[in-house]
């Protein structure tokens, strides 16, 4: 029960952090991570120690190896889970990762007294040695799937950024193309992105109409006209 409650507490404090309106710094935001992380495997490692030991004392070994058993799955759960969707790049995912998987090494090297005291060698090599195999594996697996995700990631940035222009969402669409709400990279200046339609881009007539509109607009000066400041042809 204590679990659960320490569970729900940090987890409650940290949505209610993050959906408040205070403005975090990316140090901030990765030092919340960390603590929520680290809450979170201390709990999941405390509980079945504090269970294992009892069991291990009390003659139950095949309960024991049970609860083991759990650890390591809901420790893979963690590592996959942090590993799927916090954006992070490989090298700090590794960090994270290979921290978490070392507490249920530590947590059965603490039990190893324990199962000394007449427990049978096999439930010792089930606790050290098949464990820590599932436990490197999920990490091995977690870090892939991270770095895999990372260049998903840095190639779909890739896709959404136009010359100086990064996309940001679609504002209409028409028959010549689309409007985009963009940001100019450098200046972080927000603007609408006017995209001629990609089956108007071998099309000579529509490509003549399209300039004219831009050099028609750029002569009007109005409040109630828009205000070109750019136009250009992407590398593809």
């Amino acid at each position: 029960l204590w679990s659960l409650v320490a569970r729900g507490l940090s987890a409650g404090i940290v949505f209610g952090l993050v959906a408040s309106q205070w403005e975090f710094s990316y140090r901030q935001l990765r030092i919340l991570e960390y603590v929520f992380i680290g809450i979170e495997v201390a709990v999941t490692l405390l509980a079945p120690y504090t269970v294992n030991t009892q069991l291990i004392d009390s003659g139950d070994f095949i309960s024991a190896v049970a609860i083991g058993k759990n650890g390591v799955l809901r420790t893979i759960m963690i590592m996959m889970t942090y590993a799927v969707f916090i954006p992070n790049n490989t090298r700090q995912t590794a960090r994270v990762v290979l921290t978490i998987a070392a507490g249920p090494i530590v947590v059965l090297a603490l039990l190893v007294p324990h199962l000394t005291k007449g427990s049978a060698e096999a439930v010792i090599i089930q606790h050290l040695g098949s464990n820590t195999i599932f436990i490197f594996v999920g990490a091995a697996l977690a870090i892939f799937a991270a770095h895999t995700l990372h260049g998903l990631r840095h190639k779909l940035q890739e896709v959404r950024q136009l010359g100086q222009y990064h996309l940001l969402e679609k504002l209409g669409e028409g028959g010549m193309g689309a409007v985009y709400l963009a940001e100019h990279h450098l200046l972080k200046r927000p603007c609408a992105l006017k995209l001629i339609s990609p089956a108007l881009e071998d099309n000579a007539i529509a490509i003549a109409r399209f300039e004219r509109e831009v050099q028609s607009a750029a002569m009007l000066s109005h409040p109630n006209t828009i205000e070109i400041y750019d136009y250009g042809r992407a590398d593809d």
